[in-house]
């Protein structure tokens, strides 16, 4: 178990990405296995209320079954889940919906408009679910991701 923000954590990849939402502002509700109501506990790590999807973490890839599951609970309950594979980094990350999303507060979005903002242009030779690489361009000039990725990175959990 790993520890941070007053949550045990199963994995590193997991405390990560709670590094990473809490940094950049994102509120997020861990869904632990011990939680004993919680439906999707075996399927997704986060439910994000402001942008109201559930998020999924594997380290290397997602599988055929663990995405048509995905998308059972996308259809079921209303909310698409955000496919995060590997630590937080420079790229976009496909949701269930199809769509790829920049997982920052950029342009107010998350706050404003409650959502995340879409980037589906950023990378033409993209397979879903694999992330997108965001061009460099975009790193340099976006303090709301650049400070999030780094913290996740370098914390000591």
């Amino acid at each position: 178990m790993i520890e941070y923000d007053n949550h045990s954590f199963n994995s590193e990849i997991e405390a990560r990405w709670a590094v990473y939402f809490k940094t950049a502002g994102i509120t997020y509700e861990y869904i632990s296995e011990r939680d004993e109501n919680v439906v999707n506990k075996l399927y997704t790590q986060f439910w994000l209320p402001q942008v109201r999807m559930f998020a999924a973490i594997k380290e290397k890839v997602f599988t055929q079954k663990d995405i048509n599951r995905l998308k059972e609970i996308n259809e079921n309950s209303g909310y698409p889940c955000l496919l995060l594979i590997g630590f937080p980094d420079f790229c976009s990350y496909f949701a269930t919906d199809g769509f790829d999303y920049i997982l920052t507060n950029f342009h107010n979005y998350v706050l404003d408009e409650k959502r995340f903002y879409c980037c589906t242009e950023y990378d033409s030779n993209s397979h879903f679910p694999l992330p997108n690489k965001i061009p460099t361009e975009i790193e340099r000039n976006n303090y709301d991701l650049i400070k999030p990725v780094t913290e996740a990175t370098l914390l000591k959990l």
